[in-house]
């Protein structure tokens, strides 16, 4: 989206959005009286990343993946000029239960994280762009889309479908999913 690192993907985008295909965003919030933006990274055998590439230079920490997410989603937010408390966005993280061990912390992080790099002289290489130059709205809205992300397990999902026809295609797919990404993490060399 907006970060020095170009384009980033998300496992999921819902809300009162429109795509932008070919643009720098991909996404805009639409004219909707209720300015709503979620993401959605899903896991499965891996954690968050530490340090997204790119976001830092010259031994500065950089924005890990989850502050990445939820600056991204303020961004969209403040470009729209969407008033804080009016504005609906989150980022959640699905993982394994057995892979979510820090992720939470990870997320919490964002918001000093994100704090940090705003503070720093020249944060030219964490955005394209000086457009922000009202940074107390910005972190606001950093600040909001934060207090509203976490961390949901698969697990938890899986159980609240309990009753759903199907659940149990779900659950043995999950399982085989699993299985294929615990054969790939053994595979790897630590």
């Amino acid at each position: 989206m907006f970060t020095g690192e170009g384009p980033t993907s998300a496992d999921g985008v819902v809300g009162n959005i429109k795509i932008q295909k070919g643009t720098e965003w991909g996404v805009a919030l639409s004219e909707a009286r209720e300015p709503q933006l979620y993401v959605l990274e899903a896991k499965m055998g891996s954690r968050l990343s530490r340090n997204t590439k790119s976001t830092s230079a010259n031994g500065e920490e950089g924005f890990h993946q989850a502050a990445r997410n939820i600056a991204c989603i303020a961004g969209v937010a403040y470009r729209a000029n969407v008033a804080v408390q009016n504005f609906d966005g989150r980022f959640y993280v699905l993982a394994p239960a057995a892979k979510s061990q820090g992720m939470l912390d990870v997320i919490q992080s964002s918001v000093e994280v994100i704090e940090r790099a705003m503070a720093r002289s020249s944060p030219r290489h964490m955005f394209r762009s000086n457009e922000y130059s009202d940074s107390e709205l910005f972190v606001s809205l950093v600040r909001k889309v934060a207090s509203g992300s976490m961390l949901v397990t698969w697990e938890s999902v899986l159980t609240s479908l309990e009753g759903f026809e199907g659940v149990d295609r779900i659950k043995a797919f999950y399982a085989s999913c699993r299985a294929v990404n615990l054969d790939r993490s053994q595979l790897r060399v630590h």
